[in-house]
This record gives structure tokens, C-alpha cells and sequence, in this order.
């Protein structure tokens, strides 16, 4: 009997679907959890193998190179380059950290940004401005510090006439105005500030007309100064102080020592037979006391250039730069360094920017500049002066070299220091009257150094002028 052919196709397929394996996929259980190596970048990854994402070297603030990822998937920078930091100046930047052309060619400094940039704001032509003077009926010399509260420097007076300090805070309004009275039944001609006890507060110093030395330290908790008299030495060598040097710090002290001339002659000029170094600490300790012969001048300078502060001077026997050098805890003999003259005043420093101790010296009728070439001081610079007095080194352009500054007659004075023992003349008018002494210190609080010249004006009146620098 025949069947019907759609009957057979329809067995033929039947066939054919019973005849197929199984495809069905068994049950499959949760995805496998993120993790590192797998080529997906996942949270708390950077990257993943060759998977950076979007990072590159110049995405990552580089300027060049290639990004790579580690085994923990994190990037690795260390093929990347960046040229604007490495000191070299690359193509597109303008300068690089102290590299390219940052000299101001009138006053002041020019400055590298972070950016490779060169920003010219601290490069001025006029350095110098006026503020008010101050006057006082019964003044004496003084100096510029930044007593507590900080910020705004103060004026410190010796006021003989008073027996007492005076401080004067600075105020952009009125300019130095009237502060603390500090009286010690002393009879204070010359006054000096540092860090006397190590509790990293500026306090003050008094060199008295008897040659006795105070000290003023500053209180925090109490926000005053409280009085103390260095002790005399017992027995022995006694020096009564007669004109303050400078302060020191001694390696691994917490506090600053005082330095002083001792011993004064009525000679005119008048000389000194010592040094005296008063060591500092909690309570005010015995005076160091270094006798010598006929000390001219003194300052304090690294003149062997192991980086403690050396006891510089001269005196009438020779032309020559004695000094003592800092052997903790004390000073032992340097071979004196020829110089060219004997001078009245001298001020030291690095001047040529290769480590060695210069020196700035009053000799005679000018203001002149040694260089040390290491036998021997040699003359490199001299300026005319009528009556200089205040001599001192200080960077005042903040270009990163020290400058020559002194108060003559009614003019500040400043050799601006241009490299290579090149000096270029910057003068400011103060005023009128018998110059008593130049402080110079940062009064305004933009961080470049101003300055304040004291002037006698009559029998105990004084009046300060401040000359305010505008290099920043």
C-alpha cells in the first residue's frame, strides 16, 4: 500500500530531530569577581596589563615618555619625562628653576614659576620709598625686629636718657607707633635681638653705658619681657662691653650667643682689648671673654668655611685679617689672611658667590670690597663716602646676592651686586641730622629687607626714617 510522500517527509524529519545531540548548556553559576589581570580596568584599579585607560605621560602633568602598568595594576610614570623642573631650559619654557635669563637689569629679581615661566613683577625701577618718620623727644640708635606678635617688624630704641627699651610696632597707616616700655635701672646705649633663650621667640639685648649686658626675654604666656643681668665674671680678666659685633649660634645650640667689643680705649680712634661672647641658654650664663690688643673693627663671617661663624677682626699691628676660629665650645687662632690696608669698619660675607668669606671695609675716605683668594684679601671695588657709618652685607634686591649698604649723611647707600664684583649705585634720601645708626629688617612683611635711619636731632631728640624697599 502506498503512503502519501508529505507522510514520508514528515517521518524523515522526525528522524532527522531525534538524531541531533544535546546543545542544551547546563547551569551556569555567578560571574567571576573583578580582579587584576584580567585586561578590565575594575574600580580601585589604574590599569590592567596593557589597559592604561585614557592615561598618558603628558595626562599625568609629564611632558614625554610612555605609562606602563605593574602587577598590583597600578601605572608606572618612571618612562615619563618632565622638562620643566630638571633645571635645563627646554623648548617652550621660559626659564627653569634658576636657569635662563632672570637677571633684572634695574632692581630686584626676576623669578622662574613653577610653570617654567618667567614672572618679571619683583624686577622695579624705583626700589625705594618714603614712610612717616618717627620722632622722639628722647631717643637713641636703634634697630628693627619682629617681636611678638610676628608679621610687621618693630623699631627697638635705646633711650639712655629713660634708662629703658622702647619698641615701636610698624602699622601701614601710621608707621611705627608707640609699644612696650622694658626698664631695667640700666642705662641702655645700644640694643640687639635674637632668640636668647631657645624657645624660638625673638628677645631683646641691652648694652649698657656701664658696659654691663641685659636681657629681655619674651614671656608667651604672660605676652611680656622679663629683665635679667648677664652675671659678671668671677674673678680674673674683667671687660665692661662697649659696642655690640653681632649675634651667633653655635652647631646643636638651641639659642643665640651675643658678641661684643670689650675693653674700650679713650684713644682716638678708640680700640678694644677683647671679645666677648655671651653664651646663651634658660638662664644667662658667664661671658666668653677673649683678650687681645688694639681691636680696630670686628664682625662675624665663616672665614674657614666650615659653616660655623668665626670671630673676624683687626687691629693697629698689621694689615691683616685676624680671626678666631669656632672649635666648639670654644675659639682657637686662624692664620691671619694680608689685606690691602687697615680699616676702620669692615662687614663679611660671601660676596662672589663661590663660598669664601669677602669683606666690605671703611677705609679711609671710601667703602671698599675685598675679595678673599684664599692667601689674601685683594681689592675689587670702591665707592667714595663722605662719613659712612652702618656698614653691613644683605641681600636687599632678593636676587640671591649679598649687597652693600651704609648711612651716609642723609643718603642710604646701596651697591647693588650684579656678579662678577660689579656694582651698581642705588641711593634713597633720609633727612637731616647727626647719623646715630641704620637697622635694616623686613618692616612691612613682604619679605625683602626696608630700612630705618636714626638721626640726633639736639641734645636727646631723635627722628627714625624709614626708607620702605618695593621689590615686593
Amino acid at each position: 500500500m502506498a503512503f502519501p510522500l508529505h507522510r514520508v517527509a514528515l517521518a524523515a524529519c522526525l528522524c532527522l530531530l531525534a538524531c541531533r545531540p544535546d546543545t542544551t548548556r547546563p547551569h551556569q553559576g555567578p560571574p567571576p569577581a573583578p580582579a587584576c589581570g584580567d585586561g578590565f580596568v575594575d574600580p580601585g584599579e589604574e590599569c590592567d596589563g596593557e589597559n592604561l585607560g585614557t592615561a598618558t605621560c603628558e595626562s599625568l602633568g609629564f611632558d614625554t615618555g610612555t605609562v606602563s602598568c605593574d602587577a598590583e595594576c597600578k601605572r608606572v610614570t618612571a618612562a615619563c619625562v618632565k622638562h620643566c623642573g630638571d633645571g635645563t631650559v627646554d623648548l617652550g619654557e621660559q626659564c627653569d628653576d634658576k636657569a635662563g635669563p632672570l637677571d633684572c637689569p634695574t632692581f630686584g629679581a626676576k623669578r622662574c614659576t613653577a610653570a617654567c615661566a618667567i614672572d618679571d613683577s619683583h624686577c622695579v625701577t624705583q626700589p625705594f620709598a618714603p614712610a612717616p618718620a618717627l620722632q622722639l623727644a628722647k631717643g637713641g640708635p636703634a634697630i628693627i625686629a619682629d617681636l611678638s606678635p610676628t608679621g610687621f617688624g618693630d623699631l627697638v630704641v635705646a633711650v639712655p636718657s629713660y634708662l629703658r627699651l622702647e619698641t615701636f610696632p610698624y602699622t601701614v597707616a601710621q608707621g611705627f607707633v608707640a609699644g612696650r616700655k622694658l626698664s631695667f635701672g640700666s642705662v641702655p646705649v645700644a640694643a640687639l635681638a635674637g632668640d636668647l633663650d631657645g624657645d624660638g621667640q625673638v628677645d631683646l639685648a641691652g648694652l649698657n653705658a656701664d658696659g654691663t649686658v641685659d636681657r629681655y626675654r619674651y614671656l608667651p604666656a604672660s605676652n611680656s619681657f622679663t629683665p635679667e643681668r648677664y652675671p659678671a665674671p668671677d674673678g680674673g680678666f674683667v671687660c665692661p662691653a662697649a659696642a655690640w659685633v653681632g649675634v651667633m649660634r653655635g652647631p646643636g645650640a638651641a639659642a643665640d650667643d651675643l658678641v661684643a667689643l670689650g675693653c674700650a680705649t679713650a684713644t682716638s680712634p678708640p680700640t678694644a682689648q677683647a671679645l666677648l661672647v655671651y653664651r646663651a641658654g634658660a638662664t644667662a650664663t658667664v661671658p666668653i671673654q677673649l683678650p687681645h690688643l688694639g681691636i680696630l673693627a670686628a664682625a662675624l663671617g665663616d672665614v674657614d668655611g666650615d659653616g660655623l661663624a668665626d670671630l673676624a677682626f683687626v687691629d693697629g699691628t698689621a694689615p691683616e685679617l685676624n680671626w678666631l676660629r669656632a672649635e666648639p665650645p670654644g675659639f682657637a687662632a686662624g692664620t691671619p689672611l694680608p689685606l690691602p690696608a687697615t680699616p676702620s669698619a669692615l662687614a663679611a660675607g660671601d660676596l662672589g658667590g663661590d663660598g669664601k668669606l669677602c669683606l666690605a671695609v671703611i677705609e679711609g675716605p671710601n667703602v671698599k670690597v675685598l675679595e678673599n683668594t684664599g692667601a689674601a684679601f685683594v681689592e675689587r671695588a670702591a665707592f667714595a663716602q663722605t662719613g659712612a657709618i652702618g656698614l653691613q652685607l644683605l641681600d636687599a634686591d632678593l636676587d640671591g646676592r649679598l649687597d652693600v649698604v651704609w648711612l651716609d649723611g642723609d643718603t642710604l647707600r646701596v651697591r647693588r651686586n650684579a656678579g662678577n664684583f660689579a656694582f651698581t649705585a642705588y641711593d634713597a634720601t633720609t633727612g637731616q641730622g647727626t647719623p646715630l645708626s641704620l637697622a635694616a629688617g623686613d618692616v612691612d612683611g613682604d619679605g625683602d629687607p626696608d630700612f630705618a635711619a636714626t638721626y640726633g636731632q639736639g641734645a636727646d631728640a631723635t627722628v627714625t626714617y624709614l626708607v620702605l624697599n618695593k621689590v615686593r
